[in-house]
C-alpha cells in the first residue's frame, strides 16, 4: 500500500514537472513570436522611414504607397509626431514616421505650416472620405527643384458621409431640403483628378506641397443644378474643405 501511494506521487511530480515544462516552452514560444513580430515591425518602419537611397522622385512614390488609403490614426496627430516606439502599433505610425523623415519641420502644405497640419488635414479629409483610395498615375519633375504628381481620388459617397455633411438631415424641418440632394449622392462613385506640386530642398527634404483636385467636374456631371455643387463644395465632401484658408 506504501509502496503505491509513493509511486503515485512520483508520478504525480513528474505528470506535473512535464506540465511546467509544457508550460515553459509555451511561454517561449508566444516571447519568441512576439520578439519576431517587433522586429518585422522594426525592420518595416526602417524600410519605409528611411530610403535607401533618397531622390526626390522616390520620395514621392513612397509617400503615395503609404498614403494611398488615407491616413487613419488612433492616437492623436500630435502624440504620433512627439511619438516614440510606444505609438509603434498605431495605424498611423510609420506614416508619421515617413512623414517626418522626409519634409523640413515648417513644411508648408494647403492647410498651413507645420508637419501637425499637413497630417491633421490627411485625417481630416481620410476621416469623411473614409473608402478613398488614390491612385497615383504618373510623377514628372517640374521646375528646378520640384516634382509633380498626378492622381486620382476615388471614393463612393456613403450613409455616414451625408448626414456628417449635412447634419440637418436627422432634423424633420430641415431634412426635407437635403433630402433631395442626398439621394443623388448616396452611393455615387466619384473619381477627382488631382494633382500635388512638391517643392524640395539640397537634401531632397519636401519644403512644400501645393495640392489641388478638380471636384467640379465629376459633381456638374451628376447634379445639374449649380447651387445643389455649390452645397457640396462647401461641405466636407469637398476634399478642399478642411484647407480651403490655409497656405
Amino acid at each position: 500500500m506504501l509502496h503505491r501511494l509513493r509511486r503515485r506521487r512520483t508520478q504525480q511530480r513528474y505528470r506535473m514537472k512535464i506540465q511546467n515544462k509544457a508550460v515553459s516552452l509555451e511561454d517561449e514560444v508566444v516571447q519568441l513570436r512576439e520578439e519576431v513580430e517587433r522586429l518585422e515591425k522594426k525592420r518595416y518602419t526602417i524600410h519605409s522611414t528611411v530610403p535607401t537611397k533618397i531622390t526626390a522622385l522616390k520620395v514621392v512614390v513612397e509617400y503615395f504607397r503609404l498614403f494611398q488609403n488615407g491616413f487613419h490614426p488612433v492616437a492623436s496627430v500630435s502624440d504620433l509626431c512627439n511619438a516614440t516606439t510606444a505609438l509603434r502599433d498605431d495605424p498611423g505610425y510609420v506614416q508619421t514616421q515617413f512623414f517626418q523623415a522626409v519634409t523640413v519641420p515648417d513644411v508648408l502644405f494647403n492647410a498651413g505650416y507645420g508637419v501637425e497640419a499637413a497630417l491633421e488635414d490627411w485625417r481630416l479629409v481620410s476621416l469623411y472620405h473614409a473608402n478613398q483610395t488614390i491612385n497615383l498615375e504618373r510623377v514628372e519633375r517640374g521646375v528646378g527643384n520640384t516634382v509633380v504628381a498626378y492622381m486620382n481620388g476615388v471614393f463612393t459617397i456613403t450613409e455616414m458621409m451625408l448626414h456628417s455633411a449635412f447634419p440637418d438631415l436627422e432634423s424633420d424641418s430641415e431634412g426635407r431640403k437635403w433630402l433631395g440632394l442626398a439621394e443623388k449622392l448616396l452611393d455615387k462613385q466619384f473619381v477627382v483628378p488631382s494633382m500635388v506640386c512638391y517643392q524640395f530642398d539640397e537634401a531632397n527634404r519636401v519644403v512644400s506641397g501645393r495640392y489641388e483636385a478638380n471636384m467640379l467636374a465629376p459633381l456638374l456631371e451628376l447634379l445639374p443644378s449649380a447651387e445643389d455643387v455649390s452645397l457640396v463644395l462647401s461641405s466636407p465632401i469637398n476634399i478642399h474643405h478642411w484647407s480651403k484658408d490655409g497656405g
